[in-house]
């Protein structure tokens, strides 16, 4: 069902190819691994907030 749709836009965006191709691929890569890192981190930090405060408790 998405082999068609990928088709048809291929054929109505000609363009995209050539976007595709003149992208920087080592780029793209390091731009994602880089977010991922920081996404995961953020994730973390915030996981280990939320543990610690329900762990001491409110503060007085």
């Amino acid at each position: 069902m998405g082999l068609p749709r990928l088709a048809g836009a291929g054929y109505l965006y000609p363009t995209a190819e050539n976007a595709i191709r003149s992208s920087d691929s080592v780029g793209t890569l390091f731009q994602g691994s880089l977010t991922a890192t920081i996404t995961g981190g953020t994730l973390v930090l915030t996981r280990n907030q939320l543990v610690l405060s329900q762990g001491l408790g409110a503060v007085k």
